[in-house]
């Protein structure tokens, strides 16, 4: 049986299985020199092997660049630049690369051209008025962080590491990227520049500059190279320092500075062997010596500790580091297998250490653990409970041998980077839960009825949608609104786009910054600056994203059923929103939560019980529970409980325990520990994570489903047969992965031949692509069901080779050939073929969408998954006809703007006519006749706001006045040259548009294009081209209000024309038909519509 902790003892017991981890006194090493470079080097080299064993690429390197007065940052960009256009070399073009960052990035382009080989006659003194937004500048440009990043590096205090300056700052935030693909024509492999960027900050970033990392991202045409693994085994050399390979994924390689070292870093410290290529930087971060019963594969990625989505969060004196056993049950063997590990990735931490990283990462609740990597460990760290409940511990911070992978060498022990704790984010509970599709399947596999799907489906459409296809004809649309902002999280992309790399720690998202990032198509070289992903406009102010394009207009006033524009947008949003709601199965379920799973810290809790204490009450509606992890694959995923209410606790801190067996449990001892799922330590086969979908503690999370529609039918599954993997899958798999003491033996017999095996390790992820065996999985619960043999065996397929780049298991050929020609002629399953899948297949000839019809055994009762397509596609045409239904209806916005339009347009021709004989006047008179016939809108066409337009018929009609009154056609003039010049702006946006190719674009490159258009309006017409007296508001005023004429008649102009140049001035327009506030646009992005407010509004 497994341990069952003691109150009374169980403290001291702990207290003396505690162990303070103490640093070992160095051994210098022989003297190594260093370059006079601000990152020190040491480049001593053994004679008895060539300087680049596999090859140096040169990808970037300009000897006239060396100068150190140029920073690193500008000679990146500088040979962005001209590796496109040419320059000619002088000193007066080194003159100008001088400085900071900050000041030559400015004006860095203008530089490029005034040098150029071929020069454009492009002036460097011409001013250009809108130039890029500053607000996006502020977070996306990486030129000030640069800077601030090479002074902290002067100063030689580590500041860069974080946790030092008063105001939160820490480096390690600008990337620095290359995108690799292949040149058919040289049939060679070509490397191009992307522009550097604020993103995530890394542990290594920190430690050694932005500036000694590069992201490699390999296009899908280079990957198919054969000749690629050599080429990335080679030296890449960018500016004169050269990088290797130390870290890979599917898709992309992670490129260090092998001389990179600190500024207080002491060069005695170093073997003769850690002179050349990465020999130091590897036994810096993972050495092999420390690390010799590890397997390579695991060796290897340890390494993206280093390299993943952190931020600084607390600094721990090494005194202060302690290491407690895992507590385990009884195994055979040495190594404890780690389903029988009852704390397996969770440590322990400080209450005042938490106290800390919350004001430092300026979080507005309560932490009780949190996710973290430090000192070679990773995992989760649980609050320590402190007296009464817990014995005070000496220390700050409480590892696991769980949870330590990588042990350290004994000279870096004492490291301030390495002592730092690295937050990666915050536990937290999130309701209401969404199910997964593979949890659905789970569900109705034992015993929950389709019906009750349909019904959860049914609701969860009409409570998201319902506000998007229904409001009232004679109130301001606050509820539209409301729903538009909340569905699309408006507010929360807000924070998360200005949170840049710090959104993950700060709970913002759950995606890590590579999820997130936008994948870009090469830039134009001659572009004067990239935008950013989804970042508004800040010239034009229109926003880049649907919802929050909706949402601006619909706070002006703007409505959907008198403007074209809008209702246009709000469809296709609503339509996308819908489509993704049925491709992904979404079904909200009211009573449920998430959260990360911890063990029982004091052992109070009995055998499979799980306490949750929350910090937000939350309505329980049912007794009985279901806990689930995702990816759920087996039917035994999935656990039905029941829920008992712990005594003693406020209505805010209610507990509950969850419970196999009904138990009333009190356990006030545990209600610190707010927003986490406490799951028992006394169970006496395998631990509880283990048993939903092979979890454990080092931050996986649970969803625990209190509905009691989904909790009553369920029943578990008959056997735990699935939780163990077949025999047949563990003979499918193969393994090379050898031990590290072996590697080093190899080493010892044969340099040359352990060089090229280091390198075929670090490059093992690469190409590989694990999500085969899910697709399998998808056809083999279709065609067999849930519970059947086949359907078990492809599912631990999947979770085994799952983590294969880990463990070093791969699947053996022939079984995956098998397996193969089993499944592949079926595609996808029928019930998973959504609109992507369908983009996917429509754009590759040789995909298989439906070749063959899918089998399904006879006995087994309508698919569920097939019952919820098809009724996800009906809400789907309903919903969008609801919406249809809703614009046809009101005529009443109609029928008043036609009339306004027409009867203006009729009074003013009335009024030409009559001093048409006068010569003097007929060159206004004409203009003027010729915007009112541009004006004229068909009764038959759905008419516009015409708030906007009444500004630019004003326009004309004191015009109009003037010629009659004064003869003077001064003014009519102006309005024809604004006139003239916004339609030759329109029509090129109109080919833009409507050219081949341009909604393929990546967002960038659409921003861009369209950014360009706003500055040209912003930028016709100045004042001192008009005669009239105008200030610049009025005037720009008067183009927008053009801008949104020409799109009633006009066939050179798209709807969006308007607002992609002028939404600010538009919606300003709009606004003042009613009481109206002006706000700055940082206050206007942080605010949101209280629901309440809504519901009192209504």
């Amino acid at each position: 049986r497994a341990p069952e902790p003691d109150p009374q003892n169980e403290s001291e017991r702990a207290s003396k299985r505690l162990r303070v981890i103490q640093p070992a006194i160095p051994e210098p090493g022989p003297n190594s020199t260093a370059e006079d470079d601000p990152i020190l080097s040491t480049p001593n080299q053994n004679e008895d092997q060539p300087e680049y064993p596999f090859g140096l690429n040169v990808i970037a390197d300009f000897p006239y660049l060396s100068d150190p007065k140029i920073p690193w940052g500008i000679k990146w960009e500088f040979g962005r630049l001209a590796s496109q256009r040419p320059v000619k070399v002088s000193d007066a073009l080194l003159a100008d690369l001088r400085g900071t960052h900050a000041d030559i990035a400015r004006k860095l382009r203008q530089v490029v051209r005034d040098h150029s080989q071929k020069r454009d006659g492009t002036r460097s003194d011409k001013p250009k008025p809108w130039s890029y937004a500053a607000r996006e500048s502020a977070v996306t440009a990486p030129w000030e962080e640069l800077d601030r990043e090479d002074q902290a590096w002067d100063r030689g205090l580590d500041e860069g590491i974080g946790l030092k300056m008063e105001d939160g700052w820490y480096g390690g935030k600008v990337q620095f990227s290359v995108k690799l693909d292949w040149d058919e024509k040289r049939r060679a492999f070509k490397a191009h520049l992307n522009a550097p960027t604020t993103g995530k900050s890394t542990h290594f970033g920190r430690a050694f500059h932005s500036r000694s990392c590069i992201t490699m991202r390999i296009t899908k045409n280079a990957l198919k190279q054969p000749k690629l693994k050599r080429y990335l085994k080679a030296c890449h050399r960018f500016f004169g320092r050269d990088f290797y390979v130390l870290d890979a994924a599917t898709d992309k390689v992670t490129l260090v500075h092998a001389n990179a070292r600190r500024p207080n870093h002491d060069p005695l410290t170093e073997t003769p062997e850690e002179g050349s290529g990465i020999q130091w930087m590897l036994n810096y971060l993972n050495p092999m010596e420390f690390n010799q019963q590890q397997s390579v594969s695991k060796w290897r990625a340890r390494f993206q500790l280093y390299f993943s989505d952190t931020v600084p969060g607390y600094r721990v004196e090494l005194g202060r580091v302690l290491e407690q056993d895992d507590l385990e049950l009884p195994h055979e063997g040495a190594k404890c297998p780690s389903e029988k590990i009852l704390t397996d990735g969770c440590g322990r931490i400080s209450l005042d250490a938490l106290k800390s990283i919350q004001s430092n990462l300026k979080l507005d609740h309560r932490m009780s653990a949190v996710q973290l990597r430090f000192f070679g460990a990773k995992g989760m760290a649980l609050a320590m409970l402190g007296p009464p409940f817990e014995p005070e511990e000496p220390g700050d911070i409480i590892l696991r041998p769980s949870q330590i992978k990588i042990h350290m060498d004994d000279r870096y022990v004492t490291d301030e980077a390495k002592l730092t704790i690295d937050i990666v984010r915050p536990a937290k509970i999130s309701t209401p839960a969404r199910l997964s599709a593979e949890s659905i399947q789970i569900l109705s596999h034992n015993g929950v009825p389709t019906s009750v799907f349909l019904e959860l489906q049914k609701k969860c459409f009409e409570e998201d949608f319902g506000a998007m296809v229904d409001w009232p004809e004679d109130k301001p649309l606050v509820k539209l609104a409301l729903a538009v902002a909340q569905t699309q999280n408006v507010v929360g992309t807000r924070r998360t786009r200005l949170a840049r790399g710090m959104a993950r720690a700060r709970g913002l998202t759950a995606k890590s910054w590579d999820e997130v990032e936008e994948v870009q198509d090469e830039a134009d070289p001659e572009a004067d600056q990239r935008s950013s992903a989804w970042w508004p406009d800040d010239v034009s102010g229109c926003p880049s994203s649907l919802a929050e394009t909706c949402l601006v207009n619909l706070q002006a006033g703007f409505r959907p059923e008198s403007l074209p524009y809008l209702r246009q947008k709000l469809r296709i949003l609503l339509d996308d929103m819908l489509s993704r709601y049925v491709d992904k199965f979404k079904i909200t379920v009211p009573y449920a939560l998430t959260g990360t799973l911890v063990p029982d810290p004091i052992g109070v809790l009995k055998l499979d019980e799980i306490s949750i204490s929350l910090s937000e009450p939350m309505e329980i509606d049912g007794r009985k529970v279901m806990i689930l992890r995702n990816p759920a694959k087996q039917e035994t995923d999935v656990r039905k409980a029941s829920l008992v209410q712990g005594f003693g606790l406020t209505p805010s801190e209610q507990e509950y325990l969850l419970c196999f067996q009904v138990k009333i449990v009190n356990c006030p001892r545990l209600h610190q520990l707010k927003d986490v799922i406490v799951i028992s330590v006394r169970n006496t086969d395998r631990s509880l994570a283990s048993r939903l979908a092979g979890g454990d503690y080092d931050g996986d999370k649970a969803q625990v489903i209190l509905e009691e529609a989904l909790v009553k039918p369920f029943r578990n599954a008959a056997s735990d047969t699935a939780l163990e993997v077949p025999q047949c899958v563990k003979d499918s798999f193969k393994s090379d992965n050898g031990s590290i003491a072996n590697l080093l033996a190899e080493k010892q017999q044969n340099e040359a031949k352990f060089a090229a095996r280091l390198s075929e390790i670090l490059l093992l992820p690469l190409n590989v692509y694990p999500g085969e065996y899910s697709i399998f999985h998808e056809l083999a619960v279709y065609m067999h069901g849930l519970g059947h043999q086949e359907a078990i065996r492809v599912g631990h397929m999947f979770t085994e080779g799952l983590d294969g780049s880990k463990t070093g298991k791969s699947v053996k050929e022939e079984i995956q050939r098998a397996d193969a020609q089993r499944y592949r002629r079926f595609g996808r399953v029928t019930w998973n073929r959504g609109r992507e899948h369908r983009k996917k297949a429509e754009s590759n000839e040789h995909h298989n969408i439906a070749q063959h019809q899918i089998p399904r055994d006879r006995h087994l009762p309508p698919f569920v998954m097939d019952k919820l397509r098809e009724a996800g596609e009906a809400l789907h045409r309903d919903i969008l006809q609801r919406f249809d239904d809703r614009i046809k209806r009101d005529t009443k916005w109609k029928s008043a703007q036609t009339e306004v339009v027409r009867q203006w347009a009729r009074a003013g021709r009335l009024r030409l006519k009559q001093k048409e004989c006068d010569t003097s006047q007929k060159e206004a008179i004409e203009a003027l006749r010729f915007l009112i016939d541009a004006m004229d809108v068909d009764s038959s066409e759905v008419a516009r706001d015409c708030q906007p337009l009444d500004h630019w018929m004003q326009a004309i009609s004191r015009a109009i006045n003037q010629v009659l009154n004064r003869g003077c056609g001064s003014y009519a003039a102006d309005l024809s040259l604004i006139y003239g010049a916004i339609v030759s702006i329109s029509a090129k946006h109109y080919s833009l548009v409507n050219g081949n190719g341009f909604n393929s674009l990546d967002i960038v490159s659409r921003q861009d294009a369209l950014r360009k258009f706003s500055v040209e309006f912003a930028e016709a017409v100045p004042l001192d081209d008009i005669l009239t007296p105008l200030s610049s508001a009025e005037l720009a005023l008067l183009k927008a209000s053009c801008a949104y004429s020409l799109s009633s008649k006009h066939a050179m102009t798209t709807p969006q024309f308007a607002f992609s140049v002028a939404t600010r001035d538009l919606c300003h327009l709009k606004a003042l038909s009613g009481p109206s506030q002006t706000v700055s646009q940082e206050f206007i992005d942080g605010m949101s519509l209280h629901s309440g407010y809504v519901e009192d509004f209504e």
